[in-house]
């Protein structure tokens, strides 16, 4: 992309991926698992885990995790049908993590 002009920001593991059909379904171990061995070489920013509805069974794995934890620069999530207070929960732990997301 870059060879025709674009500078690629970011790029997600995959939008939505507990709210698909099962080709494009993906489990935390599996979300889990591409985020230590395979984000760490994508030449731009990596989103994950990107939850249609901030499941932290998603996000919780990968910020327990040093490694996934450290191939993650954008935590991406929707809050469709979840209360807004719940996301605070995750902006309240950014410093213990070792890293700033915002």
């Amino acid at each position: 992309m870059k060879n025709n002009g674009v500078n690629l920001y970011a790029i997600s593991v995959q939008n939505e991926p507990d709210y698909a059909h099962e080709w494009t379904w993906w489990t935390p171990q599996e979300i889990l698992r591409f985020m230590r061995e395979n984000a760490g070489s994508i030449n731009a920013r990596v989103i994950a885990p990107e939850s249609f509805q901030y499941l932290k069974n998603l996000s919780d794995p990968i910020l327990n995790d040093p490694q996934a934890l450290a191939n993650m620069d954008i935590l991406g999530t929707h809050l469709y049908g979840t209360q807004v207070s719940n996301s605070l929960i995750l902006f309240s732990n950014k410093k213990e993590r070792g890293r700033t997301f915002g």
